[in-house]
């Protein structure tokens, strides 16, 4: 039917004709005094959550930070009736995994002046060697038979927390999964599923809060990477415009635009991710640029400092900001309506929102803080 959002959800084959149905990111975090508890929580909790087929890439050893690297792990199972076959022994069997690759198997020593040294016998080459190049490594241990890596041990791979965390003496465990369709029936089925799953006493299971999920240091660093964004903003403005008032004006953008951007994901229910911080560095430059095309050309034409000619002034810049925002919001319409990447909807987001909101600041309100600021009793002249 044209114009009718059909949504079809649950514990079944899931439909949706809405552009808004969209992959959602949900996050949950596990709270314990028992390391082993808290993981068990979290395996029984992703088994609830995969049986709705609208579920994918169900995570339990989610990073805290969404920019932290994954950390994956080998394992390695021996088959010990192989290796009787082959007449291979188990610390052979380590040896020569040792001489292949960087891990240390074994502790050798010898002495030198009677100062015992740790010595390792390794391939010239063991740091290039990949784990499918271990597997199809020949062995000929013994001179009557020949036989592969892959012959008697089985390699896996797997995904493990890259940190342990604790917090009030508590673990923490991170569960991220997608929800394929709208996000405010993801969140419904979170709830649910948390409702469903008991936990001990002392023991904690709830959506991770709407926020950037960085411990207090990292909040920090952060913090830290804004400041010196809009440090190097003011001394390049400062030294261009030769004026300390100006580039204070012209950064009073920069908290509009955050304010936009978070505004957007709040308007749109959609949570912040790790593309809306970098959109949100990006926002930082363009909303500079509009305020710099806005204050230079007043700096440049002010005779009066009157209201009257301030108004005037900025109308003649009205087409320029109103260019730059529209062609960027243009330009981010595919990211935002596109289904395929969460990081690049998060980031046009953050972007879109921000530049809107800046540019009406800009336009509506920066004229005024100039005119406060403008000199009385010089011309063209902004100390």
């Amino acid at each position: 039917m044209g114009g009718v959002d059909t949504y079809v959800y649950g514990f079944g084959p899931g439909f949706s004709n809405s552009i808004g149905g969209v992959s959602g990111m949900f996050n949950v975090i596990v709270k314990g005094f028992n390391y082993e508890k808290v993981k068990s929580i979290a395996e029984r909790f992703r088994d609830i959550v995969k049986r709705n087929p609208r579920v994918d890439n169900v995570d339990i050893d989610k990073s805290q930070l969404y920019w932290s690297k994954e950390t994956f792990e080998v394992i390695a199972r021996i088959d010990r009736a192989k290796l009787a076959e082959y007449n291979i022994s188990v610390d052979q069997l380590f040896s020569i995994l040792a001489k292949n690759t960087g891990g240390n198997l074994d502790y050798r020593k010898f002495k030198i002046a009677n100062d015992k040294v740790d010595y390792r016998i390794k391939f010239s080459n063991y740091n290039d060697v990949q784990l499918t190049d271990l597997g199809n490594m020949i062995i000929s241990e013994n001179k009557n038979e020949t036989f592969k890596i892959n012959d008697v041990m089985t390699f896996t791979e797997q995904k493990v927390l890259s940190s342990i965390n604790r917090e009030d003496q508590q673990y923490i465990r991170y569960i991220s999964f997608e929800f394929k369709g709208p996000y405010k029936y993801g969140q419904n089925y979170l709830e649910a599923s948390i409702a469903s799953l008991p936990v001990p006493i002392s023991y904690s299971i709830k959506p991770a809060e709407f926020n950037f999920f960085l411990s207090e240091k990292d909040e920090i660093d952060i913090l830290k990477v804004f400041g010196a964004a809009v440090l190097i903003i003011f001394m390049i403005t400062a030294s261009f415009f030769e004026s300390f008032k100006k580039p204070i004006i012209i950064l009073t953008a920069i908290p509009f635009a955050l304010i936009g951007a978070v505004f957007f994901f709040w308007l749109f229910d959609f949570n912040i991710e790790r593309g809306a911080y970098a959109g949100m560095l990006l926002l930082i430059g363009l909303c500079i640029s509009n305020s710099i095309v806005l204050i230079n050309y007043l700096s440049a034409n002010c005779r009066s400092f009157s209201v009257e000619e301030i108004i005037n002034l900025s109308k003649t810049r009205l087409r320029a900001i109103l260019t730059t925002t529209l062609t960027t919001f243009a330009a981010l319409i595919p990211f935002i309506i596109s289904n395929e990447s969460d990081f690049w909807k998060n980031l046009s987001l953050s972007i879109s929102g921000g530049i809107i909101i800046s540019s009406l600041y800009i336009i509506l309100f920066m004229p005024m803080i100039f005119k406060l600021l403008a000199p009385r009793n010089k011309i063209n002249t902004m100390r």
